[in-house]
């Protein structure tokens, strides 16, 4: 079996349906776990409208042309988040590795392509993932990818956690990063599990810090 694979911004004759069909290949044993990726269940279109006007994918293609591996990066102009406030920054989102070619390293050649890429353009990458899959996370964290804030997604009922990796060294300490990453960690799961109910105490704990 020739195992050489081929990475490169989507050419034409992929169509988004045809990566919708992969994602959903991709994230077939997730689901199943209950780990409700939204690229999971999405169609072409759907994914197509996901990326906006400066969003494109890469695509891991082996030598026959099938396509095995997929994930989308996005240039934004402006991070909200305290890790990268008011700069320009890339995400990633939409990734996807086929079962029977995941652990040959498709998905770090998409993400060495795609570093490159948005490396170009900003000095900050960001993406998120179920916080129940410790495996990516532990993978990321091997990579260099630093964990930073924590979300609650309410329309699939799960959270998720969110890393950032720098074109250069990290402007934080390890251990501040960790305590930020806890704090928000603890106040998302608070306002999550108690509603409006708590709103009047973060606004006060956010005063008092």
């Amino acid at each position: 079996m020739d195992e050489r694979f081929f990475v490169m911004e989507r050419p034409e004759w992929i169509s988004f349906d045809e990566i919708a069909d992969l994602l959903h290949e991709a994230h077939r044993e997730n689901v199943r776990k209950g780990l409700n990726y939204s690229a999971a269940t999405q169609n072409g279109e759907e994914i197509r409208r996901r990326l906006h006007d400066k969003g494109l994918f890469f695509v891991a293609i082996t030598h026959d042309n099938k396509l095995v591996g997929a994930s989308a990066v996005e240039i934004k102009e402006r991070l909200t988040s305290w890790y990268g406030k008011n700069r320009p920054y890339a995400e990633i989102s939409m990734e996807g590795v086929l079962p029977d070619y995941q652990g040959k390293g498709i998905n770090s050649l998409i993400r060495a392509a795609i570093s490159d890429y948005a490396f170009s353009y900003v000095d900050l990458l960001v993406l998120d993932t179920a916080e129940k899959n410790r495996h990516a996370i532990a993978v990321n964290q091997k990579r260099g990818w630093l964990c930073v804030d924590y979300r609650s997604w309410k329309t699939n009922d799960f959270y998720s956690v969110v890393m950032a990796k720098w074109k250069n060294d990290c402007p934080y300490s390890e251990a501040y990063l960790r305590r930020r990453f806890l704090i928000r960690k603890w106040k998302t799961k608070l306002h999550y599990t108690n509603k409006g109910r708590t709103r009047w105490f973060l606004m006060l704990y956010d005063q008092l810090r």
